[in-house]
């Protein structure tokens, strides 16, 4: 019998992206001239940096608590389940990580607390596309029931 806690890679790459986005928001988010500033500071247009590490950090605890504390519990936010919300915040936070990149930041630069933060949020959404089509159960959700075996037709 396999092991319940073991997790999926779609949920490991979603929970180690989760991980990187937030360790690389306490890094420099933007700067130049000898000064930088992490996603936290109001320098760095808070909470617009911040914003990218809060999503993915959300759908990686969702994740982590769903396989590890068995927290098995369906949303009640306008119908939408687990899965769905996930990929929405994931999405979203790579939507963030894009317009961060096109967007004239003036004479500062982007640092390597943006890139990590790129790299986990990218991660994190690659590892919700693997999770659905992994075709395992959304995280936080029961089971499908499984129909009854078929009866054996009349002799």
């Amino acid at each position: 019998m396999a092991d319940a806690t073991k997790p999926t890679p779609g949920e490991i790459t979603v929970m180690a992206g989760g991980a990187v986005a937030l360790i690389c928001s306490f890094l420099d988010f933007i700067g130049g001239d000898g000064y930088g500033s992490n996603s936290w500071s109001s320098n760095a247009l808070f909470p617009l940096g911040w914003l990218i590490a809060l999503f993915s950090v959300l759908v990686a605890v969702q994740v982590a608590l769903a396989r590890f504390a068995n927290l098995r519990t369906e949303p009640r936010f306008a119908g939408l389940t687990w899965m769905q919300i996930d990929l929405l915040f994931a999405f979203f936070a790579v939507v963030l990580v894009i317009a961060w990149l096109i967007v004239d930041i003036g004479s500062a630069d982007r640092k390597i607390g943006y890139w990590g933060m790129a790299i986990g949020a990218i991660a994190v959404f690659v590892g919700t596309i693997l999770m659905v089509r992994e075709g395992s159960t959304a995280p936080g959700t029961p089971p499908p029931a499984t129909p009854p075996p078929p009866s054996p037709p009349a002799a």
